[in-house]
């Protein structure tokens, strides 16, 4: 069984009403392109998970590994969490408009960052701690909270910087290196 399945089944046995599902197969996420002009790659590089779907955009099949599609769903599976957490309601009012729905997007900012941790301690157990020393790894994640892949949800590079090289610091503390 691939990392990605092993993360599937893992999914499925929190969330069994979970489907993976292909943007281009679905009218809502062309529709919800077109509102998110300004992210030019929403259908073909981004992820997005709503309720019990995840749809997946074109690189899922083929252009990503294994290890980033594991990664991938488990940071979308903290998203499903959340979303159980706070009910659907709160949790679209607080990603999509709490308290604008694009430059600050505080809430979004919130629960990306949640999201986002999970996503780095998956990187640690896939490929070693000192993946998190990767710069490149550190300024496509910054991009992600700054630029317009969010709708720039949190324009302050250097509160980013801090949130991210605290994260880093907390999951190093933690990790048992070999």
């Amino acid at each position: 069984m691939t990392l990605y399945e092993q993360e599937l089944f893992s999914t499925l046995g929190e969330f069994p009403k979970f489907r993976v599902v292909q943007k281009s197969q679905s009218w809502f996420m062309r529709i919800l392109s077109w509102i998110l002009f300004f992210n030019r790659d929403f259908m073909s590089f981004f992820v997005t998970t709503i309720g019990n779907y995840m749809w997946t955009p074109t690189a899922w099949n083929g252009e990503w590994s294994d290890k980033t599609k594991a990664i991938i769903l488990r940071h979308e599976r903290v998203h499903l969490r959340q979303q159980q957490r706070y009910g659907m309601a709160l949790y679209i009012l607080r990603y999509l408009c709490w308290p604008l729905p694009m430059f600050l997007s505080y809430g979004r900012y919130l629960l990306e960052r949640e999201a986002y941790e999970e996503s780095l301690r998956a990187y640690v157990a896939y490929y070693g701690v000192d993946v998190l020393d990767d710069p490149n790894l550190k300024a496509g994640m910054i991009r992600h909270f700054t630029s317009s892949e969010y709708g720039w949800m949190w324009p302050f590079p250097k509160a980013v910087h801090r949130w991210y090289d605290q994260t880093v610091e907390r999951i190093k503390a933690t990790s048992v290196r070999p």
